[in-house]
C-alpha cells in the first residue's frame, strides 16, 4: 500500500525531513484586541472589559461557562473544570496551525478568580452548526463515533462537493489526536457547519482532554521518568481519542485502529483513498518542533514551568515512536 511503502521508505532510510517549523507570528496567535485587559501572567482578565452577557444556551452539561459580546464580536468563556486545560488548548492550537488544520482561536482568560479559555465564535451568519451527535441522529446511524459513519451520513444528506475534504480533514484531525494523546474527542467535539455551499468541517475544538489530562507536577515527573510509559498511558486512557475511522470498540487502541482500518474489508473505497492523500501530513506531524510552541507562549508571560514542558514534549514524542514503530510493523506484514 503506497501510504505505508512511503513512510517506511523514510522511516527505515532516517531521511524523514527535519522540517524547519516555525509558529505563526504572535500575532495570530493570540486574541490581540483584548491585549489591554492582560494580566502580567498573560491572562485576559474578562473581569474588566465592558462587555454585554448573552442569553445564550451553551452545549454539554457545564453550566459555569458562557458567552459575552465585545466590539460587535460574540466570545465564549469555558474554565477550567482541571488545573491546566487552558494551556492544553493553547498548545493544541499551536499544533493545529503548524499543520494547517482549522483550529478555534483560543486565549487565556480568567474570571471571577477562575482560570479558562475564550474562543471566538466561528459561526458565521446564515449558517448552521450541527454537532457529530446531531447529524448521525438525523439520519438515523446511531450513536456511532467514527469517520466512516460520519461520510455516510454526509452523503445522506446529499453532501458531495465539500465529502472527500472533510474526510482528509477528519484523518488529519485524528492523527494529530492520536499524536496528543487526546482522549475525549466525543460525537460532541466534532461539528459541520451547514451553508449555502454545502456542509464542511467545524473547526477543531475542546482539547482540553489531551496530554492524558494530567495535570500535577508530580504526576508529570513521574510520566517523564517511568521506563513504562506504555502503562502510563493505559492508566490515564490515553491510548483511544474516542474517535475512530470504522465502527467497533471505543477502547481499541486508536494507532492500532487507524492501521488496521486500511486492510478492513468494511473501508469504504473513497475514505481509502483519503489515505493516500495525507502522506506529507503525517510527516510533517512525527516532526513538530515543541520548542517554537513554547516560544509563542513565553511571548505573552505564559511561562510554564521546565518540567511542564517537558512533559508535554516527552507524551507527544512518545507517541511519535508509537506511530512509528506501527509503521515499520505494517510494513512487514504487506
Amino acid at each position: 500500500m503506497k501510504f505505508i511503502s512511503f513512510l517506511f521508505y523514510h522511516l527505515i532510510h532516517n531521511k524523514i525531513h527535519k522540517y524547519d517549523i516555525i509558529a505563526k507570528e504572535k500575532e495570530d496567535t493570540m486574541l490581540d484586541n483584548f491585549n489591554k485587559y492582560r494580566n502580567k501572567n498573560g491572562y485576559i482578565d474578562i473581569n474588566n472589559i465592558p462587555k454585554e452577557i448573552l442569553d445564550r444556551k451553551t452545549y454539554g452539561s457545564r453550566k459555569d461557562k458562557f458567552w459575552f459580546n465585545y466590539e460587535g464580536n460574540e466570545y465564549l468563556f469555558k474554565p477550567n473544570m482541571n488545573p491546566e486545560e487552558d494551556i492544553r488548548e493553547i498548545i493544541n492550537e499551536e499544533m493545529a496551525k503548524i499543520l494547517d488544520i482549522d483550529n478555534a482561536k483560543y486565549d487565556l482568560a480568567i474570571f471571577q478568580g477562575k482560570k479558562g479559555v475564550i474562543s471566538k465564535n466561528f459561526i458565521l451568519p446564515n449558517t448552521h452548526l450541527l454537532l457529530g451527535i446531531q447529524l448521525l441522529c438525523k439520519y438515523n446511524l446511531g450513536i456511532h463515533n467514527d469517520i466512516s459513519s460520519y461520510m455516510e451520513a454526509l452523503k445522506k444528506s446529499g453532501e458531495t462537493k465539500n465529502i472527500q475534504i472533510i474526510a482528509e480533514e477528519l484523518l488529519k484531525r485524528q492523527i494529530l489526536d492520536i499524536l496528543s494523546a487526546q482522549r475525549d474527542r466525543n460525537i460532541e467535539n466534532i461539528a459541520f457547519i451547514d451553508s449555502n455551499n454545502g456542509m464542511s468541517l467545524a473547526p477543531r475544538y475542546d482539547s482540553a482532554g489531551s496530554f492524558l489530562s494530567i495535570c500535577t507536577p508530580n504526576k508529570m515527573l513521574s510520566f517523564i521518568m517511568s521506563q513504562q510509559k506504555e502503562e502510563q498511558i493505559k492508566k490515564y486512557n490515553g491510548i483511544r481519542t474516542r474517535l475512530r475511522v470504522l465502527p467497533g470498540s471505543m477502547t481499541e487502541n486508536s494507532i492500532d485502529e487507524f492501521f488496521s482500518s486500511m486492510d478492513s474489508k468494511i473501508m469504504p473505497d473513497d475514505l481509502k483513498q483519503q489515505l493516500y492523500n495525507i502522506n506529507p501530513f503525517i510527516e510533517k506531524a512525527l516532526n513538530i518542533n515543541f520548542t517554537d510552541i513554547y516560544n509563542i507562549l513565553r511571548e505573552y508571560n505564559i511561562n510554564l514551568p521546565n518540567n511542564y514542558y517537558n512533559y508535554y514534549r516527552t507524551v507527544y514524542e512518545y507517541k511519535v515512536k508509537e506511530f512509528q514503530k506501527k509503521i515499520l510493523v505494517k510494513n512487514r506484514t504487506i
